[in-house]
């Protein structure tokens, strides 16, 4: 495998009577794979235990430490410690390798991440923000266009279990409780999620045996003034209509020759809400109920 090596800073300390450490640390990349941490505490142009430092006479490498930097697969992050502690051991290189792994980090440590896109939508603008419609004084609605911005995300992460038959659960649901997953925190009822997918994978644990897992991802969408308008779940839509009964019949409709371009408020009947021809809307206006999501408590992400 194709490893980079980067050595990307130092540390010296001295105590004045003799004392001396420095620690140089370095960036081992590899190509997007996961690596164990041992192989990038091992990789080429790496000292190992017992090396001499490369410019100060007395300072031999006495520790090495080394760990996935911030979750990344394929980014190793080493601590090399050159010492003159009286009390510091200096193995020959024989066998060396410094002590690698020892954290034992696998994919299942890898963190919960968000992958975070905009999403911008041209829409036609019915209100200003003072909530005034946009309109002419007959009613007849201009043509004026807004962008309206959207949060879409993928989320990544990793466990051990999952039930692929799980995933038709978790299709155009949101979130009923507020949903709190390693560095992320959300409201309840602002997150919709669109699915959840877990591709099977392995690695190779410390003692050589093979170990199953779960490369996960999830879709969702923002939306933090809530997907929902009331705590029933419900979605309140305006009761608009392009025409209105004029009689309890409900034989005659005005206006008979339709455009489209004027929205009438109606009462629950179909009736014109403001009962006055010339006042197609009113304040405030009636509103129809309907159920688009599914609420649900969010505990698809097996991770502490």
């Amino acid at each position: 495998m194709s490893l980079t090596i980067k050595k990307i800073d130092t540390r010296y300390t001295s105590d004045g009577e003799g004392s001396q450490s420095e620690v140089f640390t370095y960036d081992v990349i590899g190509t997007g794979n996961w690596i164990p941490a041992s192989e990038g505490a091992n990789a080429d142009g790496v000292p190992r235990t017992g090396d001499e430092h490369p410019s100060k006479n007395g300072l031999f490498v006495t520790d090495i430490s080394a760990s996935h930097y911030r979750g990344q697969p394929d980014h190793i992050r080493i601590s090399v410690t050159y010492s003159s502690s009286d009390d510091a051991d200096q193995p020959s290189r024989e066998g060396g390798g410094g002590s690698g792994d020892s954290q034992n980090f696998t994919p299942l440590d890898d963190p919960f991440l968000i992958e975070f896109t905009p999403n911008i939508s041209r829409v036609l603008l019915k209100d200003d923000l003072d909530g005034k419609p946009v309109m002419n004084p007959n009613a007849e609605p201009y043509e004026e266009y807004g962008s309206r911005v959207r949060l879409d995300g993928v989320c990544r992460w990793n466990q051990t279990d999952w039930d692929q038959t799980e995933s038709d659960k978790w299709q155009n649901v949101i979130n009923s409780q507020a949903w709190s997953v390693g560095d992320y925190r959300f409201e309840s009822d602002t997150i919709l999620l669109s699915y959840v997918v877990g591709n099977v994978r392995y690695y190779t644990d410390e003692n050589g045996d093979r170990v199953k897992y779960h490369e996960m991802t999830a879709g969702i969408s923002i939306n933090n003034d809530k997907w929902v308008d009331d705590e029933l779940g419900l979605n309140n839509i305006r009761r608009t209509g392009s025409f209105y009964f004029v009689n309890s019949a409900k034989k005659e409709k005005q206006p008979i020759n339709r455009s489209g371009t004027v929205r009438y408020d109606l009462d629950e009947n179909g009736f014109l809400l403001s009962l006055r021809r010339d006042v197609p809307q009113v304040d405030p206006p009636e509103f129809d109920k309907f159920r688009f999501y599914e609420r649900v408590v969010f505990n698809f992400v097996d991770k502490a």
